[in-house]
């Protein structure tokens, strides 16, 4: 059977170390006595089998394919890259693209190398990412295309002989290390290596197949040697034994260690004869052997010698998926998502553990180190498990499996190899929550990439800490300082070998009693686990001096602590360096090791100059000699001592052993003086650190540049004042002149403040100081990195900080000098006043002194935000003052913006919000993010209760936490989320805000807490209220804050839910049933909310709301949390507590689950958070916010809502326009009678109204979709239900249409079938007669004129002779009758005055004659195209009208000149009135007469009504009437002649015509009967189809005309304004200004014709040629399946129309309209010459079909009418008709809206309709907005005597407040904003250019224009129109 004993016992463990109670050892005895029986053989075989896990034969490897391009060659290595590292590189795929290597070739000699991957598509990777580096050099990388020659000796045993191996002491590890690395040797798990006398090693594998593996790879190279391993072959030896039944295994934790008591002959057992054996034979006893060796003997994890089941850092970084990101691959932006899914599971796989590592590292959790897999390793024996076959011989054996499973990785190398896989940045932040955890920083480690030893300095170099120090007074005090600055005494634990003594443990108990695992040990999470590469690492942790007896060292003391051994781990440069940096030495060694390795002992200790030996064993007398001579070696200057655990021979308690060795370590520190690690650090020279990194030291001498130029100007103690002047001395005052513009109510003021605004930003722009200049400039460096950016904007934070800890403690101590003083002098008996009041002078200079010399890196982030925000505002380039332009400025805070950076939103210092700066960055940042949608979390609570460090928890983010007031203003970070799901956000807002009660604004009362909370809870989506303790009084004092700010946002818009919630946070609650004890508590703050609320609504004005439920949704039970201490454990030791963080977690899932579940709620994009902020920021620096706020978001829900519904709605009425097209013209086709179209119309309505059903479902459903997953939807659901009926009011509207249509084509087509039947015998005659013409001069040689010409004598003539002109004379004497008859019933009282005015024309109507003469249709009304401007034709004079006395004094110029406007206005309404009632499809009637009659008189009454200034006298309203009598007759009587032409009985004939034409040519020129037919067919196709055409051709170009033009008012008014200011023309700004919607009508016909008829009718050829082309291919179509039909018979002339008629599809066409052409058919020989013939006479028809719809273009689209595409277009864009009572403006929606208000896009200023002062006759300055704010007043005719409408005069007052508008006009929304520039910038422009064509057309004086106005650019105007849409 050939099995090998050695492999079993390999596989279980044999060769693995045991120690104490891990040995456990089982005998089986087997009782074989009366001979070996074969049953128990086979039985003890299969024991062995189960114990050794024998797998089948894997047999052997598969050869890969395409091994040829698998392979790289990789030439010019440079010196110094080995086999080793080149491994490392080409696996990295982020950096150089590489993938898993199977198999590595190195030829030492041409420094070349071959690779050979797993898959071929790494070595394309690879090759996109030439030019590959490595240590400076570009090396060449090629494919390999010949064969590799990857190929080896054949191995015969699992044994490999290597050879020139460098001998030294780790020789054996490392080569374990190695072949144990299956991509860089081969091999797997080493069960044994051997070292022979010449030099070579004996590598024993599992397998003779992982040995055959390491063959084929052939020549490796290790330190840069070259190895050969080649296959080692020994001669076999047999084992003899005895015939001894008993079998001893001793199994320890690692598996059976050794077997003892062997005596049984297996290989004789197995080759026995066979007998039966008995189960009771077999005897299994199982012994468990205690080592006396105590549980504190057993060696830690860290100081383990490692098995030789090894896993190497290569396996590591697999396993953690961590390859690509080794070294430094991870970044701060990588760990800053937010996952939701991340639970627990995610800790169960190695690829998920580092990242949730890291996320609980930034989230500061203290356990985050320990994090382990409790189930990975389980996976590789699953299937072991679910196999019945398999049995576990612990189980067979009643045994516990207490065997360590290798594939599970110990924490803590997962930790080590995490944090060297993190880029310098995250390192540092990574190493400030550690510190905070109290958990020990790596500090030097090796990089296994260029095989350096490196100290890490970068990421200590912003930890700062606190810690005592003696001031030049000699007192105590507290300072921050820098870590690396701090003067500490250092001490380093090492161990030596592997002693028994937990040397980590140690350290934690000296440096706490409290139980901290600042250095991971044996009592830690798997802390007994293998660990594989942290051995080898020196650790750190700083305890700085805190005082009070609280500490256990005198002075600030550092921990270095060397993992391993460090004799084996460290190499000799290492332990200089330790010796170099500690004052203490403290080694933990066995006494064994004094005997054995005493010489590698002294030569370690002797490098040190105070050691400490801590001996882990008891000792006796002649341990004491050895120790002695051990001493006697070292040098006598070497301060010494022996430090034993045991007391004799009783071991010490960790207290004794921890007050022993703390008191020799005391007396050894007293012999050093405390140095910095700076210090320490300048004196090494053998190790690196990574400061030298070419980034990081460009980073350092650029911010170092910068840092010396603010050194250079800046003046004693004023470092804000002179290097960022911008924001520390202007905006101050920027911001108070800010918020004063917004608080002013007259308009001087206003102005004057504009004024000194402008000033203050040119001053801005004037001090800017050159290291800010500097500083921009280093931010948008192009030729910087991003890494090395990061290191300059952290080097100069880092000199910033150090500068301000310099001058600050100084500073502060004279200040509490002062304080003190002031205090001590004011307690005095009679304390001197002016002593008093100039003291407390010093006081505020010594504060300012303070504030001054606070400069940061945010402060100059800040300076830059408002430098360019006047950039912005001022339209300067800042090229002109040499600093980047404004793009590439805001591009670059986006990226910081991405990289996890925090951005200032409000200036804590001023309380002022650069507006435009914060603007343009976050919609360039909702760009970046593909606007997607983010969740708003904002934070409120008073100072210092936790609220930043409340969201660094929650998040991760980087706010600046610390006592006092460390945060100033509002800040916010972006957090992406991690997820795949679909979520309704994708980013996380958290908004940080500086606390409420600050001192520094107490002069200010609450009101700058009311302005703060209130921009807070405005902002975020869920806002939590921080509360420190259970406080009820501060509660209550918070609350009433926030509750506030809550209600003033309902107040807004009390309908509208404000989609809020509110969790109020108790921190520093330590009992964790809080919950159940404050019961009663939770009920008096229900209390005090309901309080708070009731008592806000009092100030706000409402007593409505006496709840807080009232104002926001609030869950008592829910949306309160309970959250213990954050720190836990006393100072220097004290840590963040686990449980607080643990609690932070399950509250943020359940948050973030809460936001999640918020179905009906739409979240906003940045774009909207900026505009939202606009809104808010702007109410709060008014004085009234519920007056002020203004949702833009609600107008720009509102304006997209429009959009959506109009589309909705135009598809909808396109199609049901298109179908009752189609449908009516196949209906109405099939009529050849009259008795079927009453039919057929009551189908089509039928058929229309069960489309209109279905589309207007369709259309619902659609809308309320859109609501649902609307961006804005929980803003847009409240119009909902106003879209849903404006779906239902356009289906009427439709069903009304399509009933009237229907009714006029039903009698269209009666019509057309009388004249069709009165002129068929008139067609027969015509026919007949002709075709006797043709006969007499067919023969006659005529050319085709000739003919032609012949044709049109013969039909003039018969034509003339035929028809009975008298019997088709159409009508039109009634017209003139309709016209009386409504005048003499309109002034039935008035007939007199009536008849005398139509006297004045002609004689007066006689019964039974014509009075045609009384409407003369003269020159006049014949060519006026409206009646407006025609009032001086109309007859009226001075007699005609009565004048009021108020302009009875005006001349009487003025006076004709007012009664000429209010006729015009008269006039217009009319034009309209007549427009409409002409129309080309039916004759003008009395019914349209009327209409147009009774519209004027109606408009002429109402101007009586008006307080005009006059009225007219009934001759006037007469003369009046008749003057619109004789316009109206003129045009309605040219309309119904072109109507008769058109569509007579002559139109009928002029048809027929073209038939006979054909068939008189052919008969003249003997066509055949084919062409003769065809001919035919073409004529009555054109005929037929040219009606058709122009039908589906109208709703066509309706259809394009509203893709073309704009359909949603805002869109309309914006661009009317846009071109009105394109085009400079002043007049058409007048036209607009005196009448909007007349403007915008004529601005839209004007469009539509440019659109159809511009550049040579281009656009309305291709809508003609579509619809043509449409119909034509129909036809065609037809011809061909009605010849095919027919190919095999003559069909009859009637079968043959019939199949032609029914397969048209597009077009509906009678069968009897080809009844005339049968005769033709029936002669028909050749059907397929006539179809071919027919195609080409069709080819030539379209053509003339397209030129004649050219031709006749402006006759088919009418502009004028109710056809009018135009009509029903700008009736639905231009909407609601309502306009501004003030300015005239008209309202933005575009739908008739009632039960919302009224608003308009700007308010007009009102000197734009000639409003000026009474006294002054100043032009009128201000806006609505700002009226309405004001305390200015107005006449009641302003706003057209609303407040006295019956008698529409002015009322008693005469004078109105416009802030009372509300009062008598509620349903216009008029913004009140001082602040003109915000809401009428256009105007502004628009007055400011066009001032003097103003001044002359309204004699006004503008001499009161500001000056600011002219500054206004167009660009700034027409953006502001468009601030909310493109938001």
């Amino acid at each position: 059977m050939g099995v090998d004993i050695d492999t079993y016992r390999g596989r279980i463990g044999t060769f693995k170390f045991a120690y104490g109670n891990d040995v456990v050892t089982i005998v089986c005895v087997i009782n074989l006595s009366g001979g070996i029986k074969v049953t128990g053989s086979v039985l003890f075989i299969g024991l062995l089998l189960l114990i050794s896990g024998i797998e089948s034969n894997p047999g052997p490897r598969e050869n890969d394919a395409d091994q040829e391009q698998r392979t790289i060659l990789v030439a010019g290595i440079p010196e110094g890259v080995d086999m080793e590292h080149l491994l490392l590189v080409f696996k990295n795929a982020r950096k150089h693209g590489g993938g898993k290597i199977s198999n590595i070739r190195f030829n030492e000699d041409d420094r070349s190398s071959l690779i050979q991957f797993e898959q071929s598509a790494t070595v394309q990777s690879v090759l996109q990412k030439r030019p590959i580096v490595l240590f400076g050099s570009v090396v060449e990388v090629d494919v390999l295309t010949t064969d590799a020659g990857f190929r080896s000796s054949v191995c015969t045993s699992s044994t490999v002989e290597v050879n020139g191996i460098q001998m030294d002491y780790s020789v054996k590890e490392l080569l374990e290390y190695y072949f144990e690395d299956e991509d860089s040797s081969g091999g797997n798990n080493v069960v044994d290596i051997k070292i022979t006398k010449d030099g070579s090693a004996l590598v024993t594998f599992e397998s003779t197949a992982v040995a055959q593996r390491v063959v084929d790879k052939g020549t490796y190279t290790l330190r840069q040697k070259p190895l050969i391993a080649v296959p080692y072959t020994t001669d076999d030896s047999s084992c003899s034994c005895n015939d001894s039944s008993t079998v001893s295994m001793e199994i320890t934790s690692a598996g059976i260690a050794q077997t003892k008591d062997t005596n049984v002959d297996v290989m004789s057992a197995i080759s026995a004869k066979r007998h039966d054996v008995d189960i009771e034979d077999i005897r299994v006893e199982i012994k468990v052997s205690c080592d006396q060796t105590t549980v504190m003997e057993q060696p830690e994890s860290d100081d383990e010698i490692k098995g030789d089941a090894k896993v190497t850092l290569n396996q590591i970084l697999e396993k953690t998926a961590l390859t690509d990101k080794y070294p430094g691959g991870i970044s701060v932006q990588d760990i800053m998502s937010i996952d939701l899914e991340e639970t627990s599971q995610q800790q169960n796989t190695y690829e998920g553990l580092p990242w949730v590592l890291l996320k609980r590292i930034i989230s500061v959790q203290s356990k985050a180190r320990d994090l382990s897999i409790a189930t990975v390793g389980k996976e590789n024996n699953e299937q072991a498990e679910d196999t019945e076959s398999e049995v576990n011989i612990f189980d067979l054996l009643q045994v516990e499996d207490t065997t360590p499973d290798n594939n599970i990785l110990c924490p803590f190398d997962i930790f080590f190899i995490t944090i060297q896989c993190c880029d310098p940045m995250l390192k540092q932040l990574l190493f400030k929550k550690l510190h905070l955890c109290k958990i020990a920083l790596p500090f030097i480690q090796f990089d296994r990439l260029s095989s350096e030893w490196v100290v890490l300095v970068w990421p200590f170099r912003s930890l700062v800490v606190e810690s005592k120090f003696l001031s030049q007074s000699l007192e105590t005090r507290t300072t921050e300082i820098e870590i690396l600055e701090l003067p500490v005494k250092t001490v380093t634990f090492a161990n030596f070998g592997r002693p028994l003594y937990s040397k980590s443990k140690l350290m934690n108990d000296l440096l706490s009693d409290d139980i901290q695992d600042t250095f991971y040990n044996m009592n830690c999470s798997l802390g007994m686990s293998q660990r594989c590469i942290s051995n080898g690492q020196v650790e750190m942790f700083s305890m700085p001096l805190v005082g009070s007896g609280r500490g256990r060292f005198e002075e600030a003391v550092t921990f270095f602590n060397m993992r391993g051994s460090v004799e084996s781990d460290f190499t000799d440069d290492v332990t200089e360096c330790i010796s170099k940096l500690s004052d203490t030495f403290v080694l933990v060694v066995d006494k064994s090791s004094f005997q054995t390795d005493g010489e590698a002992l002294t030569k370690i200790v002797s490098c040190f100059t105070s050691v400490i030996v801590i001996i882990a064993n008891s000792l006796d007398k002649s341990d004491m000699i050895i120790l002695k001579q051990f001493r006697g070696n070292l040098p006598p200057s070497l301060l010494f001592k022996f430090v034993s655990k045991y007391k004799g021979v009783t071991q010490m308690n960790p207290k004794e052993m921890v007050a022993q060795l703390q008191n020799v370590l005391a007396s050894h520190f007293r012999e050093y003086i405390a140095k910095s690690l700076d210090d320490r650090l300048s004196e090494l020279s053998n190790l690196s650190n990574d400061e030298k990194e070419p980034e990081c030291i460009k980073g350092k001498e650029k911010a170092l540049g910068i840092f010396q130029s603010m050194k250079k100007i800046q003046k004693e103690g004023q470092w804000k004042r002179s290097i960022t002047p911008v924001h520390y001395i202007h905006s101050k005052r920027l911001g108070s002149y800010i918020q004063m513009l917004y608080r002013l109510k007259d308009i001087k003021e206003t102005c004057n403040v504009e004024k000194k605004i402008k000033q203050l930003r040119e001053e801005q722009l004037e001090h800017i100081s050159e290291p800010v200049k500097l500083f921009i400039q280093s931010v948008v460096d192009d030729n910087d990195s991003p890494r090395l950016k990061q290191y300059f904007l952290r080097w100069l934070s880092i000199f910033l900080e150090n500068e301000k800890r310099k001058q600050l403690p100084r500073l502060i101590s004279q200040n509490q000098l002062q304080r003190q003083t002031f205090a001590d002098l004011k307690n005095k008996t009679t304390p001197n006043d002016k002593e008093l009041e100039s003291l407390s002078n010093e006081i505020i200079m010594s504060q300012e002194l303070i504030e001054d010399a606070t400069l940061g890196i945010e402060h100059l982030f800040r300076e830059m935000g408002h430098i360019y925000e006047t950039f912005i505002v001022l339209h300067k380039s800042p090229g002109a003052f040499e600093l980047p332009s404004v793009e590439t400025l805001i591009q670059a805070m986006v990226f910081f913006l991405n990289e996890g950076h925090t951005f200032e939103i409000v200036d804590g210092d001023n309380f002022y919000l650069p507006s435009n700066w914060v603007r343009s960055v976050l919609e360039k940042m909702s760009q970046n993010i593909n606007m997607k949608k983010v969740f708003t979390l904002s934070v409120l609570g008073v100072q210092s209760s936790g609220k930043s460090t409340l969201l660094n928890s929650l998040f991760g983010s980087q706010f600046p936490v610390k006592s006092g007031r460390c945060t100033r203003g509002i800040h916010m970070q972006v957090l992406p989320i991690s997820s795949s799901n679909n979520l309704p956000f994708r980013y996380v807002i958290v908004i940080d805000s500086e606390g409420l009660r600050a001192t520094e604004f107490s002069s200010r009362g609450h009101s700058h807490d009311n302005e703060l909370s209130t921009v807070i809870a405005g902002l975020g989506d869920i806002t939590l209220v921080n509360v420190m303790g259970e406080n009820t009084t501060e509660i209550r004092d918070i609350v009433q804050v926030v509750v506030h700010a809550f209600l003033k946002l309902k107040l807004v818009n009390k309908q509208l839910d404000i989609g809020k919630m509110f969790y109020l946070v108790h921190q520093n609650v330590m009992d964790i049933s809080a919950r159940d004890n404050m019961r009663t508590g939770l009920h008096v703050l229900m209390e005090t909310l309901d309080l708070a609320a009731k008592d806000a609504g009092e100030i706000e004005g409402t007593r409505e709301i006496t709840t807080f439920r009232q104002v926001i949704d609030f869950d008592i039970n829910a949306n309160v949390w309970y959250l213990p201490n954050y720190w836990q454990g006393n100072p220097p030791m004290a840590r963040v507590n686990s449980d607080y963080i643990e609690r932070i977690f399950d509250h943020r899932y359940k948050l973030l689950g809460k936001a999640l579940a918020c179905t009906d709620k739409s979240y906003k994009s940045l774009n909207d958070i900026s505009l939202h902020m606009q809104d808010l920021w702007k109410g709060v620096l008014t004085e009234d916010f519920v007056f002020c706020f203004r949702n833009s978001l609600e107008i720009k829900a509102y304006i997209h809502m429009e959009e959506a519904l109009k589309d909705i709605l135009i598809k909808f009425e396109n199609i049901i326009e298109n179908e009752h097209v189609i449908t009516s013209q196949k209906l109405f086709s099939e009529c050849i009678q009259q008795n079927l179209v009453q039919n057929a119309a009551d189908k089509l309505i039928k058929q229309m109204r069960d489309v209109l059903t279905e589309k207007m479902s369709d259309a619902i459903i659609e809308m309320k979709e859109y609501c649902e997953k609307n961006d804005y939807k929980d803003t847009i659901l409240q119009w909902e239900d106003f879209a849903i009926n404006r779906v239902k009011s356009l289906s009427n509207e439709l069903d009304d249409r399509i009933k009237r249509e229907t009714v006029r084509l039903r009698d269209r087509t009666c019509v057309e079938l009388t004249i069709k039947e009165k002129s068929l015998q008139h067609e027969a005659e015509l026919y007949e007669r002709s075709l006797q013409v043709a006969k007499a001069i067919k023969g006659e040689c005529l050319h085709m004129e000739e003919i032609e010409n012949k044709f049109e004598q013969t039909w003039e003539i018969i034509s003339r002779e035929i028809i009975n002109f008298g019997d088709l004379q159409d009508s039109t004497e009634s017209l003139s009758d309709n016209f009386e008859k409504c005048l003499f019933d309109i002034f039935n009282t008035e007939k007199l005055i009536l008849k005398s005015e139509l006297q004045k024309q002609t004689v007066c109507h006689k019964p039974g004659g014509k009075c045609e003469e009384h409407f003369p249709c003269t020159s006049v009304f014949r060519d006026m195209k409206s009646l407006t401007g025609s009032f001086s034709s109309s007859g009226i004079d001075f007699d005609d009208i009565s004048f009021s006395t108020e302009i009875y004094g005006e001349e009487n110029e003025a006076k004709l000149l007012r009664v000429e406007n209010v006729a015009d206005n008269i006039f217009a309404e009319t034009d309209t009135t007549v427009d409409t009632c002409l129309t080309d499809r039916d004759e003008v009637s009395y019914r349209e007469v009327r209409r147009v009659l009774l519209k004027a008189h109606k408009e002429i009454l109402q101007t009586q009504n008006q307080n005009v200034g006059f009225t007219f006298k009934i001759t006037g309203v007469v003369k009046l009437c008749l003057h619109v009598s004789y316009f109206a007759h003129a045009r309605f009587k040219a309309y119904n002649a072109e109507y008769a032409k058109n569509n007579g009985i002559h139109a009928k004939l002029d048809k027929y015509k073209c038939q006979v034409r054909e068939q008189f040519i052919a008969y003249v020129k003997d066509r055949k009967a084919e062409e003769a037919a065809a001919k035919q067919i073409i004529a009555v196709l054109e005929n037929v189809l040219w009606d058709k055409i122009k039908e589906r051709l109208q709703v066509t170009i309706k259809t394009a005309l509203k893709q073309n033009l704009p359909q949603l008012k805002f869109h309309l008014i914006v661009e009317v304004l846009e071109y009105m200011a394109n085009a400079d023309d002043f007049e058409s700004f007048f036209k607009y200004i005196k009448n909007p919607r007349k403007f915008v009508k004529q601005w839209m016909k004007e469009k539509a014709e440019t659109y159809l008829f511009g550049s040579n009718m281009m656009n309305f050829s291709q809508l003609a040629t579509v619809i043509v082309n449409e119909f034509y291919d129909d036809i065609k179509r037809s011809v061909n399946k009605s010849c095919d039909l027919f190919r095999t018979e003559n069909p009859s002339t009637e079968k043959w129309i019939d199949m032609f008629t029914k397969h048209f599809s597009k077009c509906a066409i009678s069968k009897s309209e080809f009844q005339n052409i049968t005769k033709f058919l029936c002669q028909i020989e050749d059907i397929r010459n006539f179809s071919s013939i027919l195609i080409e006479n069709l080819n030539v028809s379209v053509e003339n079909v397209k030129q004649k719809s050219n031709n006749q273009a402006k006759r088919i689209v009418q502009f004028t009418g109710p056809d009018s595409p135009l009509k029903p277009l700008f009736k639905q864009a231009w909407g609601c008709p309502e306009q501004c009572a003030f300015c005239g403006e008209p309202c933005a929606k575009g739908f008739s809206h009632s039960g919302t208000n009224h608003y308009s896009l700007q308010h007009r200023i009102s000197c734009c309709s000639g409003a000026r002062e009474d006294f002054t006759h100043k032009a009128a300055i201000t806006s609505c907005n700002y009226n309405v704010q004001s305390v200015q007043v107005h006449h009641c005719d302003l706003f057209g005597f609303r407040c006295n409408p019956q008698n529409m005069k002015p009322c008693e007052l005469k004078w109105h407040n416009y802030k009372d508008y509300k009062d008598f006009i509620p349903d216009w929304d008029i913004e009140p904003n001082a602040n003109m520039s915000d809401c009428s910038m256009f105007w502004m422009w628009f007055v400011a250019t066009y001032k003097c064509q103003l001044a002359v057309k309204y004699k006004y004086d503008i001499s009161c224009i500001p000056e600011a106005w002219d500054d206004i650019t167009k660009a700034d105007a027409l953006a502001n129109l468009r601030r909310i849409y493109t938001t």
